[in-house]
């Protein structure tokens, strides 16, 4: 971190520092990626994600939580290109929606592609009331988008019994799938948003059933 902060400070149209002392110290190894996505019901009987999505069903302290996580495992988005999408991306001709460059990691425009079970819940969403808010999630004041419901989440939790898991580990779940489905290493990288391989390749986990 150090030597990215005075990289970025010795640049000519900076001149704020002249060199970089971190560069004279020695560095220790990072940390491996995380490893944490759902168990599926091909890996073991009532399975992590449905369990999780059974919960999150039921859980009453949010009326967005059960869409909220099966955009997430249907998508792979982050959480914040979801709960700031907006109802004029959303092109449903095309089955899908379009993320503008601003709102996401790699500065980009992407095509988020919509099936299933995700797309209906698009379509339901688009049809309630807007009572004037551009979001497909509305938040409590006007002109705002919702935040995750996190209490909500931690209540699915402890009712599916599943531990270490949060949020994140939602895009984890998607990008582990599909290499678990044996999509191409470009396909995963278009699907996660990456540029960098490396950056795909933290997220394709495999489960011990699918190696076996």
């Amino acid at each position: 971190a150090l030597t990215s902060v005075f990289t970025w400070a010795m640049k000519p149209e900076r001149g704020f520092v002249a060199g970089n002392p971190a560069k004279e110290v020695g560095r220790l190894k990072e940390p491996g990626g995380r490893e944490r996505f759902l168990s599926r019901p091909v890996d073991e009987a009532f399975s992590e994600l449905e369990r999780l999505l059974e919960a999150c069903r039921t859980v009453k302290r949010s009326p967005y939580l059960y869409d909220v996580v099966v955009l997430f495992l249907s998508t792979g988005c982050r959480q914040s290109e979801i709960m700031n999408l907006r109802r004029s991306e959303i092109r449903l001709a095309e089955g899908g929606f379009t993320l503008p460059a601003g709102r996401t990691k790699s500065r980009k425009t992407r095509f988020i592609p919509l099936a299933g079970e995700a797309l209906e819940i698009v379509r339901k969403r688009l049809a309630l009331p807007t009572f004037g808010s551009p979001y497909l999630f509305p938040g409590r004041k006007p002109g705002q988008a919702s935040l995750f419901p996190r209490r909500a989440w931690g209540v699915a939790l402890d009712r599916a019994k599943i531990t270490d898991f949060g949020p994140h580990d939602l895009r984890h779940t998607y990008l582990s799938y599909l290499a678990m489905m044996d999509k191409s290493q470009a396909e995963i990288m278009e699907a996660g948003g990456h540029a960098d391989p490396r950056s795909s390749a933290r997220y394709t986990h495999l489960a011990n059933e699918h190696k076996r």
